[in-house]
C-alpha cells in the first residue's frame, strides 16, 4: 500500500471521527467534570488541547483517535484522562492518568514482591517452619497489600 493510500484512509478515519465529535464539540464543557482528551503544557499548567467522547473513544481505533486529538500539532501527544477548570474561560486541566501511571508501577512492584513471597512460602523448609511454630519464617509473614503503597508526604 502506497503512501497516498494510507493518507487517504486515515483522512476518512478522521472525518468519520470530525463527524461524530461534532454535537459534544459544540457541547459546553463542565466545570470539575472530566474528559477524554489530550493536554498541553503552558508554563506551569496544563491547558485543554481537544477532548472526545466517551462513545468516540471506543468506536475508532486509539492511533485515529490520538490523531483526531492532536490535528493541528504533531501526533506526540497521548490521550489522557482530564479534570477540567475553567477559570476565566480558560480550560485548565489536571491530568488524571498521570497518577494512575504511578498507581500502577507501584503496583507492579508490590505484586512482584508478593510473588515472591508466595514462592518463598511454598519452601519445603518454610512449610515445615509454618507447621512447626504456627506462622512462616521472618520475612515471609507479611504479604504486602494495596492498603498503605502510596505514603503521602505531610508538608
Amino acid at each position: 500500500m502506497s503512501d497516498d493510500e494510507s493518507d487517504d484512509e486515515f483522512d476518512e478515519y478522521i472525518d468519520d471521527i470530525i463527524e461524530a465529535e461534532e454535537e459534544f464539540d459544540e457541547t459546553d464543557k463542565i466545570h470539575n467534570s472530566y474528559y477524554i482528551g489530550a493536554g498541553v503544557k503552558a508554563k506551569t499548567q496544563y491547558i485543554m488541547m481537544s477532548s472526545v467522547s466517551v462513545a468516540s473513544f471506543f468506536d475508532f481505533s486509539y492511533e485515529n483517535v490520538v490523531r483526531y486529538l492532536c490535528l493541528p500539532f504533531e501526533p506526540t501527544y497521548q490521550v489522557d484522562i482530564l479534570h477540567l477548570q475553567i477559570q476565566n474561560g480558560i480550560y485548565f486541566v489536571i491530568l488524571k492518568t498521570f497518577w494512575i501511571r504511578i498507581i500502577q508501577r507501584t503496583w507492579r512492584h508490590i505484586f512482584k514482591t508478593r510473588c515472591e513471597i508466595i514462592a518463598k512460602r511454598r519452601n519445603l523448609k518454610s512449610i515445615q517452619y509454618m507447621q512447626m511454630n504456627g506462622r512462616y519464617p521472618d520475612g515471609l509473614n507479611y504479604l504486602p497489600t494495596i492498603y498503605g503503597m502510596i505514603k503521602l508526604k505531610n508538608n
